[in-house]
C-alpha cells in the first residue's frame, strides 16, 4: 500500500492515536503538527516534512525507514524506537531526550545541535552525520558507531566512555577535542 500525501492534503495540526502500518508515507507534508500516540510498524516516509512535529505521549516505531525527510526540530522525546532508519534527510536540533532507541541507524543526516540527553540507546550507528553540538548528557549508550561522522562541538563526550564505540582513525582528533573539552581541561602557559 502506498499513501501519497502532496500539498494539496489538509492534515490537521493535532493527530490522536495515529496507527500505521506496512504502508509507504511520501511527500507528506506533517511539518509543525503534534501527534499523539503514534505507532509505526513496517513504515516508510520517503521525502516527507516532518520538520518541527512533535510526538507526544506513547510513541513507538518499529521497522520505520525515513529516506530523505526533513526533520529538523522533530521531537521525538520518551519514543521508543526499534529498528529505524534515518538517511539522507535533515535533522538537525531534533529532539530525542529519554528517547529509548535498539538498533537506530542515522546515515548521511546532519544532526547539529540534536538532543540526546538522557537516552538509552543499543546498537547504534550514526554515519556520515554532524554531530556538532549535539547533547548527550546523560545518555546510556551501548554499541555506537560513528564512522564518517563531524565530532567536533560534541558535548558530553565523556559520556561515551565504555558505550564500545567505534570509528575511524582520522576521527580521533576531534574525539579527542572534544573529550578535552567536556574535561574542561585548559592549555595555559607554565606558571613560574
Amino acid at each position: 500500500m502506498c499513501l501519497q500525501a502532496d500539498a494539496g492534503l489538509r492534515i490537521p495540526e493535532r493527530l490522536y492515536d495515529v496507527s500505521l502500518t506496512e504502508c509507504v508515507l511520501s511527500e507528506a507534508g506533517l511539518g509543525g503538527r503534534r501527534i499523539s500516540g503514534f505507532q509505526a510498524r513496517d513504515v516508510v516516509f520517503e521525502r516527507c516534512d516532518l520538520a518541527g512535529t512533535v510526538f507526544t505521549g506513547s510513541c513507538r516505531m518499529t521497522r520505520v525507514s525515513f529516506r530523505g525527510c526533513r526533520m529538523t526540530g522533530v521531537v521525538l522525546a520518551g519514543a521508543e524506537l526499534t529498528d529505524v532508519l534515518i538517511e539522507d534527510g535533515t535533522a538537525t536540533m531534533a529532539s530525542l531526550l529519554g528517547t529509548e532507541a535498539t538498533s537506530l541507524w542515522v546515515t548521511g543526516t546532519p544532526l547539529r545541535e540534536a538532543d540526546l540527553s538522557e537516552a538509552v540507546l543499543r546498537n547504534v550507528a550514526l554515519l556520515d552525520c554532524d554531530l556538532a553540538g549535539v547533547e548527550l548528557r546523560g545518555a546510556r549508550i551501548r554499541g555506537v558507531c560513528l564512522h564518517g561522522s563531524r565530532l567536533a562541538e560534541l558535548r558530553s563526550a565523556a559520556t561515551l566512555s565504555g558505550a564500545g564505540v567505534r570509528l575511524d582513525e582520522a576521527q580521533l582528533l576531534e574525539l579527542g577535542l572534544a573529550l578535552v573539552a567536556d574535561l574542561k581541561v585548559h592549555v595555559t602557559d607554565r606558571p613560574g
